[in-house]
């Protein structure tokens, strides 16, 4: 189904990863509606500006339930790539409480609303490597069978958002997809 799609959601699409699956999505899907986010004055969008002619940029912030509720209302996407999130280790000790609301309840607004709006739905939820905690050298390598240790408030976040997703996804049929990145760097960063 991903090869496709016409209406395409991208969350934090103004950031690292979300500003070049932007551009792979363009690249491979030019006839695809892409509907993309920022939140309000916070989110700078030098990273899409080549593209504002073929991008709907919507205001939203996803810690807001009305707001992540009308996104979903109005976009009625076929596919979502969620990429809002606080993303780095160590604000996450100075944030915790902000690393919850945005990664995990950004993630249950989202989820509600297309439980509610917009059922067929595709997400992806990207989760991180953060989640196995110090692995020890006798632990490797990691698979599917390691054993979930997080060490730090950002790595609980993404665990908390990894299990509320699979809990939409057996208890309501919701299609996600969860994956777990490695530290990965690159222009825009």
């Amino acid at each position: 189904r991903f090869d496709t799609f016409k209406r395409v959601l991208i969350t934090g699409a103004t950031g690292f990863v979300g500003s070049h699956l932007v551009d792979l999505i363009i690249q491979k899907h030019p006839e695809a509606q892409i509907f993309v986010t920022k939140r309000w004055h916070l989110s700078p969008i030098k990273n899409l500006i080549k593209y504002v002619d073929k991008l709907k940029v919507i205001d939203c912030d996803i810690t807001d339930v009305v707001s992540t509720e009308d996104l979903i209302k109005q976009t009625k996407p076929e596919v979502i790539f969620h990429c809002a999130a606080e993303s780095f280790v160590s604000p996450s000790w100075r944030n915790p409480h902000r690393y919850m609301s945005v990664n995990y309840n950004g993630t249950v607004n989202l989820l509600e609303s297309i439980r509610k709006y917009s059922p067929e739905t595709i997400i992806h939820i990207p989760g991180s490597g953060e989640e196995y905690g110090d692995i020890k050298q006798e632990d490797l390598p990691i698979s599917l069978k390691t054993v979930i240790n997080p060490v730090n408030p950002y790595a609980v976040s993404k665990v908390a958002q990894d299990l509320i997703s699979n809990v939409y996804f057996e208890s309501y049929g919701t299609n996600v997809i969860r994956t777990r990145a490695f530290n990965h760097e690159g222009p825009r960063r």
